[in-house]
C-alpha cells in the first residue's frame, strides 16, 4: 500500500513539474496504449474467431468455381483485412502526434523561462531553471511514446500483411 501511494505522489509530482501540456501528453499516452492492447487482443483472439466464422461461411457455399465465387471470396478476404486494420488510423495519428504536443510542451515551458527574464531582468539560473525543467520534462516521454508506437506500427503492419497473405493462399 505503501509503494502504491509513493508511485501515486511521484507521478503527481512529475506532472506538476511537466505543466498542464504534460496532462494532455498523458491522456493521450493511455488512449493510444489502450487502442493498441485492443488491437492486439483483437489480432490474437477475436481475428481467429472472424476468419473461422468467414472460412465455414464460405465452405458452406454450394458454387465455388465460378468468376462471381472468385470476386465473391475476394471481398470476404478484403473485409477480414479491413477488420484488422481497424483503429490503426487512429492509433497513427497519435503517434504523429507525439511530437507536436512535446513541441507545444517545449513552447510553454521557453516561455516561462521568457517571463522570469522579463520579471527579474536577469539572466540568472537559478530562475530559469523551472521553466528549462518543463519544457525538457515533457520531450522524454513523447519521444519515447513516439518511438514505441512506430515500431508498434512496424510490427504490425507485418504481421497483419503476413496473416492476410496466409489467409489468401491457404483459403481454397
Amino acid at each position: 500500500m505503501v509503494l502504491l501511494i509513493d508511485a501515486i505522489n511521484a507521478l503527481r509530482d512529475f506532472l506538476d513539474t511537466g505543466g498542464q501540456v504534460l496532462l494532455v501528453i498523458g491522456v493521450l499516452i493511455f488512449a493510444m496504449w489502450l487502442l493498441i492492447l485492443e488491437r492486439f487482443m483483437y489480432f490474437f483472439g477475436g481475428f481467429k474467431r472472424y476468419k473461422k466464422d468467414v472460412k465455414s461461411t464460405w465452405s458452406n457455399r454450394a458454387e465455388r468455381n465460378s468468376w462471381n465465387a472468385e470476386q465473391i471470396r475476394q471481398a470476404m478476404i478484403s473485409r477480414a483485412g479491413m477488420q484488422l486494420n481497424n483503429n490503426l488510423a487512429l492509433i497513427n495519428v497519435m503517434v504523429a502526434l507525439c511530437p507536436l504536443l512535446g513541441l507545444l510542451g517545449t513552447v510553454t515551458g521557453m516561455i516561462e523561462v521568457f517571463d522570469v527574464m522579463a520579471i527579474t531582468g536577469t539572466g540568472s539560473a537559478r530562475s530559469m531553471a523551472s521553466g528549462v525543467s518543463k519544457a525538457l520534462s515533457q520531450q522524454w516521454p513523447v519521444w519515447w511514446v513516439h518511438f514505441q508506437g512506430f515500431s508498434h506500427q512496424r510490427s504490425y503492419n507485418v504481421v497483419q500483411n503476413a496473416k492476410c497473405n496466409y489467409l489468401k493462399t491457404t483459403w481454397s
